[in-house]
């Protein structure tokens, strides 16, 4: 992993809730910017820690202090050994550091060489290309999915709402999305002409997934409710106290 593009330009969340991560941030992908829904309750310091040790750097700073172990020896100080390994170790610690501070935004190494969190699909994050092979709408649907929760996670009237219902907004959130990621190799079955010859299975399968849509639709349509609803309010406590502060 490199230094990413977002922490160079400090460009970090999207938007801070009032305690912890937040559930949605700016990711760095190689086809640009995208925002990023991560799995609810899942601790990301912690991850970020496994994720340096599965990475390539942290050998590399074991590997350096052994290098300066071997040079140092008490009595046969061998320069050479000792300077390389300072350099490998300083340079390998500065790398560690950087994917320390990065690890949570910088997905631009692609698909052939996945990171920590990439390994799975779904199983830390979704962005918007996990559903790439989906229809537009549904693409659409699970945009408008991740700005909901990130527009009412990061504006300033949430802080009126219960903790639990602001949880639950991004609960409901992931539970949808993984309920599409979860179709996926069932729409590919249903295009697939072999399938044709077995149309009550068919049917059926096309029943599924209606019933999934419709249920998409719904929960992508209250949580547009709720987001402007959250911005109606933020907006009238802004007037209210612009008229308490006018003299």
């Amino acid at each position: 992993m490199h230094p990413c593009n977002g922490c160079r330009s400090g460009r970090k969340a999207a938007g801070e809730p009032r305690r912890g991560d937040p559930p949605v941030i700016e990711g760095e992908f190689p086809t640009g910017p995208e925002l990023m829904l991560w799995r609810p309750g899942i601790d990301r310091t912690r991850l970020r820690r496994r994720a340096l040790c599965a990475g390539p750097f942290f050998p590399r700073v074991v590997l350096g202090f052994m290098l300066i172990a071997t040079g140092a020896v008490p009595g046969h100080v061998n320069w050479l050994v000792l300077a390389v390994g300072v350099l490998l170790l300083a340079s390998s610690v500065l790398a560690v550091w950087i994917d320390y501070q990065c690890a949570d935004y910088d997905h631009q190494h692609g698909p052939t060489k996945p990171c920590f969190f990439d390994r799975t699909r779904g199983k830390y994050y979704y962005h918007p290309s996990d559903f790439r092979d989906l229809p537009p709408s549904t693409v659409h649907s699970v945009n408008r999915i991740i700005i909901a929760v990130r527009d009412v996670h990061a504006s300033p009237a949430s802080a009126w709402l219960d903790p639990h219902d602001v949880r639950e907004i991004h609960h409901v959130a992931w539970i949808a999305l993984r309920a599409l990621d979860r179709t996926c190799s069932l729409r590919i079955l249903v295009n697939d002409p072999r399938y044709q010859a077995i149309p009550d299975d068919l049917a059926g399968a096309h029943a599924c997934l209606t019933m999934v849509d419709d249920t998409i639709d719904g929960i992508v349509d209250h949580l547009d409710q709720v987001r402007f609803l959250v911005h109606a309010w933020e907006q009238n406590a802004g007037g209210f106290i612009w008229e308490r502060a006018r003299p």
